[in-house]
């Protein structure tokens, strides 16, 4: 639960459920960043309703800690 990464070995495979709280374009890679320049990278596109909570809080107060 809540997690960014996940560990997969070598010739194994995983599934996983993603939740998305704001819309945008999400790009997805595996461990081998330099097969990127060769198009191994796709994208995850989000539509729905800005959410900027997730990003200023409930208020749009500055954060106190």
């Amino acid at each position: 639960h809540n997690v960014g990464v996940v560990s997969v070995p070598a010739g194994g495979t995983t599934m996983v459920d993603l939740t998305f709280k704001v819309p945008g374009t999400y790009v997805i890679v595996d461990h081998a960043l330099q097969r990127t320049t060769e198009g191994a990278a796709g994208q995850i596109v989000v539509e729905g309703p800005a959410n900027p909570d997730v990003f200023n809080g409930p208020t749009s107060g500055p954060v106190v800690h």
